[in-house]
């Protein structure tokens, strides 16, 4: 999807889950597309940040219904049966770059092998062969944002440096 393949900042090669009040965010970017989830764990899930690595996915059985464990104590992450350490690292503000509001006079440039990945993803998780497709402008920030109709997941794409 969009998490980074070995790439040099080592935080992007894994799975964000950040979990506030209750309400989880799972996040994934290259720098160039940014895949968020949204969804709602409930008041009493205790608020966590970490990292599961590209590797704890690539090991597990292609069943749709994972349960993901964290331990703080060990810094430790159980993907289904993996167990790895989590991904020691910051993982980047993605709301600095989803766009608040739509004004810009600026031309943008997609790279649209990234915006069909986004459209596959979408349809994948929505079941359906239709869905909203938003070019949005924040300010001096280009980012072209797909999202599905479902409201919960959203697949953003950067423009290409000119």
């Amino acid at each position: 999807l969009a998490m980074a393949k070995k790439d040099i900042r080592y935080y992007l090669n894994g799975i964000h889950f950040n979990n506030i009040g209750g309400k989880l965010r799972i996040e994934a970017t290259d720098g160039s597309q940014l895949f968020v989830v949204n969804t709602a764990l409930g008041n009493d899930a205790p608020d966590v940040k970490f990292i599961v690595p590209e590797v704890a996915f690539k090991q597990l059985p292609k069943d749709p219904s994972v349960e993901i464990t964290f331990n703080s104590t060990t810094n430790k992450v159980s993907v289904g049966i993996v167990t790895v350490g989590a991904i020691d690292g910051k993982f980047p503000d993605v709301d600095r770059i989803i766009p608040k509001n739509s004004a810009s006079n600026e031309l943008a440039q997609f790279d649209w092998d990234r915006v069909a990945l986004g459209q596959k993803v979408l349809r994948t998780l929505d079941g359906k062969s239709s869905f909203m497709y938003d070019l949005q402008f924040d300010g001096g920030v280009n980012v072209g944002r797909m999202f599905s109709r479902c409201g919960n997941a959203a697949f953003y794409v950067m423009p290409m440096r000119r």
